[in-house]
């Protein structure tokens, strides 16, 4: 295990250091189309059809990550307007959708087995169809106060559909021929740690900036996104009866990439967004590391 979460780490630093030395703008978005569209819902299907696990627990882990997302959203969009703060719909993409796909699910994979990368790929599958949806819509309705872009954001992105078809087809309880199962068990290797090297290579910090009000915003979504949001993803876990250990480690993952991407299509806070996500997302890494060799030599 020690050398998974090292390799984990290796690909990630790599990924940075590369992104700071070459100017790789079509191999970025190129992994960015691989994963997106085919490596995190390639894993995502190998997990839910080929892991043998009733539906009514399939059922119940997805009505609490569900619960959980809503929730964000709601505390996320109380938090903003008692403190007064501008760029709420940044704030709220920040703080409700964790990067899940790209680094919770090889974390939960190397933690935790098979049946971590199921749990796992149950909350990637539910947040992905509401950060583009549900989630999309209140940020943007957030920010400019105006229903018709709100709605015009909502369904716009592809990744809702790929996802609503794994959806459907977990629903209907298809079978996958074997030899389908063993490629999607292979791209689930390759995506687990590329998913890492990408996520190195989106690490950027931006200039000119106050950086005590830097400090104070990252430290307010930090206390949702490592504190407040885990602890009811843990009292959802004990009312629906589920283990809550793995869905507690995918809704402490730092802010998802893709809400920089979201910010910067929608003339949002692109560089607070960037700034945010790049620290929280070192600080969890970091942190996550020291804990995992802490326990190790316990």
């Amino acid at each position: 295990m020690i050398s998974n979460v090292l390799s984990l780490l290796f690909f990630l630093a790599l990924g940075y250091l590369i992104n700071k030395r070459i100017d790789l703008k079509r191999l970025k978005i190129f992994i960015k189309w691989f994963l997106v569209y085919l490596g995190i819902p390639g894993i995502v299907l190998y997990s839910l059809l080929g892991f043998d696990v009733p539906m009514a627990d399939f059922k119940a882990i997805s009505a609490a990550v569900t619960i959980s997302l809503l929730l964000n959203m709601v505390f996320s969009f109380v938090g903003n307007r008692v403190l007064g703060l501008k760029d709420k719909g940044v704030f709220i993409l920040l703080i409700s959708f964790p990067n899940s796909g790209f680094l919770g699910l090889p974390i939960c994979y190397v933690l935790f087995g098979d049946l971590g990368l199921y749990y796992a790929s149950i909350y990637v599958l539910m947040c992905t169809i509401i950060h583009y949806t549900i989630g999309l819509f209140f940020s943007l309705q957030s920010e400019f106060k105006d229903i018709k872009q709100a709605l015009h954001g909502v369904g716009r992105f592809p990744v809702v559909y790929s996802m609503g078809a794994v959806l459907l087809l977990i629903i209907l309880d298809l079978d996958l021929p074997g030899a389908v199962l063993s490629s999607l068990d292979y791209l689930g290797e390759v995506t687990s740690f590329l998913a890492v090297f990408y996520i190195g290579m989106s690490l950027e910090l931006y200039k000119g900036k106050s950086m005590k009000k830097l400090i104070l915003n990252t430290t307010y979504v930090g206390s949702f996104r490592f504190f407040i949001l885990p602890l009811v993803m843990f009292l959802l876990c004990l009312y629906f009866k589920i283990e809550p250990k793995i869905l507690v480690l995918e809704s402490m993952m730092p802010p998802a990439i893709a809400n920089t991407v979201l910010a910067a299509h929608y003339s949002m806070n692109k560089e607070l967004c960037a700034n945010i996500t790049t620290i929280l997302t070192v600080a969890f890494i970091i942190t996550f590391f020291l804990l995992f060799e802490l326990v190790s030599y316990v």
